[in-house]
Protein backbone atom coordinates (compact mmCIF):
# COMPACT_ATOMS: atom_id res chain seq x y z
CA UNK A 1 0.00 0.00 0.00
CA UNK A 2 2.85 2.37 0.76
CA UNK A 3 4.75 1.60 -2.40
CA UNK A 4 1.75 2.68 -4.31
CA UNK A 5 1.09 5.92 -2.53
CA UNK A 6 4.65 6.65 -3.10
CA UNK A 7 4.15 6.41 -6.68
CA UNK A 8 1.44 8.20 -6.70
CA UNK A 9 3.62 11.23 -5.14
CA UNK A 10 6.26 11.07 -7.18
CA UNK A 11 3.62 11.22 -9.85
CA UNK A 12 2.46 14.36 -8.66
CA UNK A 13 5.86 15.65 -7.70
CA UNK A 14 6.85 14.87 -11.26
CA UNK A 15 3.15 16.71 -12.91
CA UNK A 16 4.09 19.37 -11.08
CA UNK A 17 7.76 19.95 -11.97
CA UNK A 18 6.61 19.74 -15.30
CA UNK A 19 3.80 22.44 -15.21
CA UNK A 20 6.31 24.67 -13.34
CA UNK A 21 8.98 24.02 -16.15
CA UNK A 22 5.52 25.14 -19.20
CA UNK A 23 4.98 28.00 -17.20
CA UNK A 24 8.65 29.19 -17.28
CA UNK A 25 9.29 28.29 -20.88
CA UNK A 26 5.61 30.70 -21.98
CA UNK A 27 7.23 33.37 -19.81
CA UNK A 28 10.35 33.36 -22.19
CA UNK A 29 8.58 33.03 -24.86
CA UNK A 30 6.37 35.85 -24.30
CA UNK A 31 9.26 37.88 -23.32
CA UNK A 32 11.99 37.26 -26.09
CA UNK A 33 9.16 36.94 -28.65
CA UNK A 34 9.59 40.40 -31.19
CA UNK A 35 5.15 39.55 -31.70
CA UNK A 36 2.48 38.37 -29.70
CA UNK A 37 2.09 34.48 -29.61
CA UNK A 38 -0.82 33.01 -30.48
CA UNK A 39 -2.09 29.82 -27.89
CA UNK A 40 -1.99 27.43 -31.06
CA UNK A 41 1.85 28.41 -31.54
CA UNK A 42 2.31 27.86 -27.80
CA UNK A 43 0.77 24.43 -27.81
CA UNK A 44 2.62 23.10 -30.98
CA UNK A 45 6.19 24.43 -29.56
CA UNK A 46 4.94 22.50 -26.27
CA UNK A 47 3.59 19.86 -28.33
CA UNK A 48 0.29 19.94 -25.99
CA UNK A 49 -3.33 20.89 -26.17
CA UNK A 50 -4.87 24.46 -26.58
CA UNK A 51 -7.24 23.64 -23.55
CA UNK A 52 -3.84 23.03 -21.51
CA UNK A 53 -1.77 26.14 -22.95
CA UNK A 54 -5.10 28.54 -21.98
CA UNK A 55 -5.32 27.02 -18.60
CA UNK A 56 -1.14 27.93 -17.67
CA UNK A 57 -1.78 31.59 -19.37
CA UNK A 58 -4.21 32.15 -17.03
CA UNK A 59 -2.18 31.18 -14.10
CA UNK A 60 0.53 32.92 -15.30
CA UNK A 61 -1.49 36.02 -15.95
CA UNK A 62 -2.76 35.82 -12.26
CA UNK A 63 0.48 35.46 -11.03
CA UNK A 64 2.18 39.00 -12.46
CA UNK A 65 -1.33 40.29 -11.72
CA UNK A 66 0.20 40.84 -8.08
CA UNK A 67 1.52 44.23 -7.13
CA UNK A 68 4.72 42.91 -6.29
CA UNK A 69 5.58 42.53 -10.52
CA UNK A 70 5.91 45.84 -12.77
CA UNK A 71 4.96 43.46 -16.09
CA UNK A 72 1.87 41.46 -17.12
CA UNK A 73 0.55 39.50 -20.02
CA UNK A 74 -1.41 41.46 -22.24
CA UNK A 75 -3.65 39.72 -24.81
CA UNK A 76 -3.32 41.59 -28.21
CA UNK A 77 -5.71 40.79 -30.62
CA UNK A 78 -5.47 37.20 -31.17
CA UNK A 79 -1.83 36.61 -29.32
CA UNK A 80 -0.39 37.19 -26.10
CA UNK A 81 2.91 39.25 -24.69
CA UNK A 82 4.26 40.68 -21.60
CA UNK A 83 4.37 44.03 -21.37
CA UNK A 84 5.09 46.42 -18.42
CA UNK A 85 2.35 47.60 -16.38
CA UNK A 86 0.27 51.45 -17.42
CA UNK A 87 0.95 52.31 -13.84
CA UNK A 88 4.47 52.14 -14.27
CA UNK A 89 5.03 53.95 -17.88
CA UNK A 90 5.72 57.51 -16.63
CA UNK A 91 8.51 56.46 -13.98
CA UNK A 92 9.55 53.88 -16.49
CA UNK A 93 10.54 56.71 -19.68
CA UNK A 94 12.02 58.88 -17.19
CA UNK A 95 14.27 56.28 -15.91
CA UNK A 96 15.20 55.08 -19.23
CA UNK A 97 15.73 58.33 -20.56
CA UNK A 98 18.35 58.89 -17.69
CA UNK A 99 20.35 55.30 -18.65
CA UNK A 100 19.76 55.99 -22.31
CA UNK A 101 23.26 56.43 -23.77
CA UNK A 102 23.65 60.51 -25.25
CA UNK A 103 25.16 60.90 -28.04
CA UNK A 104 28.51 63.02 -28.17
CA UNK A 105 28.40 66.53 -28.79
CA UNK A 106 28.87 68.06 -31.60
CA UNK A 107 32.01 70.57 -32.87
CA UNK A 108 29.81 73.72 -32.76
CA UNK A 109 27.89 72.44 -29.44
CA UNK A 110 31.33 72.06 -27.92
CA UNK A 111 33.00 75.13 -28.93
CA UNK A 112 29.43 77.14 -27.38
CA UNK A 113 29.94 75.54 -24.26
CA UNK A 114 33.73 76.74 -23.76
CA UNK A 115 32.78 80.06 -24.80
CA UNK A 116 29.76 80.03 -22.43
CA UNK A 117 31.70 78.17 -19.35
CA UNK A 118 34.78 80.69 -19.89
CA UNK A 119 32.57 83.89 -20.53
CA UNK A 120 29.28 83.45 -18.22
CA UNK A 121 26.51 84.81 -18.39
CA UNK A 122 26.40 85.37 -22.08
CA UNK A 123 24.33 86.59 -24.25
CA UNK A 124 23.44 84.22 -27.90
CA UNK A 125 24.51 88.03 -29.60
CA UNK A 126 27.69 87.87 -27.74
CA UNK A 127 28.66 83.96 -28.51
CA UNK A 128 27.56 84.86 -32.12
CA UNK A 129 29.87 87.82 -32.10
CA UNK A 130 32.87 85.19 -30.70
CA UNK A 131 31.97 82.16 -33.45
CA UNK A 132 30.69 84.55 -36.33
CA UNK A 133 28.26 81.93 -36.70
CA UNK A 134 24.47 81.74 -35.99
CA UNK A 135 23.95 78.87 -33.24
CA UNK A 136 20.13 78.88 -31.69
CA UNK A 137 20.49 75.38 -32.73
CA UNK A 138 23.30 74.54 -30.84
CA UNK A 139 21.72 76.72 -27.38
CA UNK A 140 18.72 74.74 -28.06
CA UNK A 141 20.64 71.48 -28.13
CA UNK A 142 23.34 72.24 -24.84
CA UNK A 143 19.89 73.65 -23.55
CA UNK A 144 17.68 69.72 -23.76
CA UNK A 145 20.84 68.30 -22.45
CA UNK A 146 20.45 70.53 -19.31
CA UNK A 147 24.55 71.63 -19.94
CA UNK A 148 23.46 75.12 -19.54
CA UNK A 149 20.59 76.97 -18.26
CA UNK A 150 19.01 80.67 -18.38
CA UNK A 151 20.77 83.67 -16.24
CA UNK A 152 18.77 86.22 -16.57
CA UNK A 153 18.66 89.06 -19.05
CA UNK A 154 21.21 92.15 -20.30
CA UNK A 155 20.52 95.35 -18.63
CA UNK A 156 20.88 97.30 -22.39
CA UNK A 157 18.54 98.11 -24.37
CA UNK A 158 18.07 94.60 -26.31
CA UNK A 159 17.06 92.39 -23.22
CA UNK A 160 18.99 89.78 -24.71
CA UNK A 161 18.81 86.52 -22.50
CA UNK A 162 22.18 85.23 -21.22
CA UNK A 163 23.24 81.34 -20.30
CA UNK A 164 25.57 80.14 -17.49
CA UNK A 165 26.71 76.39 -17.07
CA UNK A 166 24.89 73.73 -15.16
CA UNK A 167 25.84 71.46 -12.26
CA UNK A 168 25.33 69.07 -14.74
CA UNK A 169 27.84 70.38 -17.14
CA UNK A 170 30.23 70.01 -13.74
CA UNK A 171 29.48 66.44 -13.62
CA UNK A 172 29.56 65.52 -17.03
CA UNK A 173 33.05 67.08 -17.74
CA UNK A 174 34.73 65.89 -14.46
CA UNK A 175 34.80 69.36 -12.49
CA UNK A 176 34.23 70.18 -8.80
CA UNK A 177 33.71 73.87 -9.41
CA UNK A 178 34.24 76.32 -12.63
CA UNK A 179 37.71 76.76 -10.59
CA UNK A 180 38.86 73.65 -12.18
CA UNK A 181 38.33 74.32 -15.61
CA UNK A 182 42.03 74.92 -17.69
CA UNK A 183 43.34 78.25 -18.32
CA UNK A 184 42.82 80.14 -21.52
CA UNK A 185 45.84 79.27 -22.92
CA UNK A 186 45.98 75.60 -22.19
CA UNK A 187 42.42 76.00 -23.62
CA UNK A 188 43.68 77.70 -26.56
CA UNK A 189 46.34 74.78 -27.33
CA UNK A 190 44.31 72.27 -27.24
CA UNK A 191 41.53 74.41 -29.48
CA UNK A 192 43.76 77.11 -31.37
CA UNK A 193 40.68 77.95 -34.12
CA UNK A 194 38.49 78.47 -31.09
CA UNK A 195 39.81 82.42 -30.97
CA UNK A 196 38.58 82.44 -27.27
CA UNK A 197 41.90 83.27 -26.09
CA UNK A 198 42.14 86.16 -28.98
CA UNK A 199 38.68 87.55 -27.51
CA UNK A 200 40.23 87.53 -23.81
CA UNK A 201 43.16 89.05 -24.53
CA UNK A 202 41.49 91.34 -26.64
CA UNK A 203 38.65 92.50 -23.86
Amino acid sequence: MSSRSETDEGSRLFDEHERQWQRSLIEAVLFASPEPVTVGQLARALQESEELVQTLLQEIREHFEGPGHGVWVRQTGAGYRLGTKPEHHADLQEILRGLRPRAPLSLPALQTLAIIAYKQPISAPEIQAIRRVEGAGVLDTLRKRKLIAPAGHQRDGGRALRYRTTELFLKDFGLASLQDLPSLETFAEIRPDEGLLETEKSS
